[in-house]
């Protein structure tokens, strides 16, 4: 999606509560002509901490909270169990996040001197959207530049919306402190479930852009999704894995995996429309995932597959 592609941008000042999170459109099925970039300031509420089994237990991990939404629509987004809009947020006060994050971190580390510390820029948005792109690199340079003054403290930024020239993306100031991930689907997953996001060949070769300027990149397959019979979805899988190894294992940071879930919300209205999505889900703690052995089934092939001792899985045992 393009600027142009977006009918409206409206500047609010208003209460989002009392706005952004009425239910105004029918988030499954969008006309993305219609979407709206809502622009305001956000005066609290930066940071929140990630949920548990989130990330690996020897660093402390929070989301930066400056936007909401981005343009692709994913079906499975666990974005439309927050929001019940489909309207993208930007925050245009990145030096209220800078102050209080300048504080935050000194605090921290007074208190824990030799503690990790990992913020994601992703969590809620895409960090790369289309929408506002060179402001966005350039708040990652603002951020980025920030976290130079303290030791181990990074950012990471996650995208799956590649624009179809790398040349805005020059802008972005790669430093060791900067952890740029892509979240990966096969071909096959893209088509069927995230409509508007980038192909798997753009994602790749936005892979390789970042690895021939910097040399690193996160590498992000969540949600994992099992649609079919499980032979032949990890078959998908793992053809879509060993395009993947032909990346130098020395130039991957780390994989992140996870497999689907959803809340019950989401879950009973995507039943509704039949979607194969939600094959083989059960009921586990306020989500809709697959089986606790079929999970680790697909844990077990995935580490197998993937040419990297750096694997961690999100948000499961």
């Amino acid at each position: 999606m393009s600027i142009a592609q977006i009918s409206k941008i409206i500047e609010l000042w208003a209460n989002r509560e009392e706005y952004f999170e009425n239910p105004v459109q029918d988030y499954l099925n969008i006309d993305k002509q219609s979407i709206r970039v809502l622009v305001w300031e956000k005066k609290w509420n930066f940071i929140r901490q990630t949920p548990q089994n989130y990330w690996p237990a020897w660093s402390e991990w929070f989301i930066l909270l400056n936007g909401y939404n981005c343009q692709a629509r994913c079906q499975y987004c666990y974005l439309q169990s927050y929001f019940k809009s489909p309207d993208m947020v930007r925050f245009s006060n990145i030096d209220d996040f800078l102050e209080f994050l300048n504080n935050f971190i000194k605090q921290f580390k007074q208190k824990n001197p030799d503690q990790t510390l990992i913020f994601y820029d992703w969590d809620f948005k895409d960090s790369l959207g289309y929408y506002g792109l060179a402001q966005n690199i350039e708040n990652i340079n603002k951020l980025t530049n920030l976290f130079q003054n303290f030791s181990n403290t990074f950012l990471e930024i996650r995208t799956k919306n590649i624009l179809p020239n790398f040349d805005l993306y020059q802008k972005l100031e790669l430093s060791e402190n900067l952890i740029t991930s892509i979240t990966f689907s096969p071909q096959d997953i893209i088509d069927k479930y995230e409509l508007g996001a980038s192909s798997f060949d753009a994602r790749f070769g936005f892979a390789n852009h970042i690895i021939c300027r910097w040399g690193n990149i996160g590498i992000r397959i969540d949600p994992i999704v099992f649609d079919q019979n499980f032979d032949v979805s990890l078959g998908i899988y793992q053809n879509m894995i060993q395009k993947l190894n032909k990346i130098n294992p020395k130039n991957i940071v780390n994989y992140s995996i996870g497999t689907l879930r959803l809340k019950n919300s989401l879950y009973k209205a995507l039943k509704k429309r039949d979607s194969n999505i939600v094959n083989n889900l059960v009921s586990e703690k306020n989500f809709r995932r697959y089986p606790q052995e079929l999970r680790t089934q697909i844990y077990t092939h995935f580490g197998n597959f993937l040419e990297n001792n750096h694997v961690y899985i999100c948000m499961d045992e």
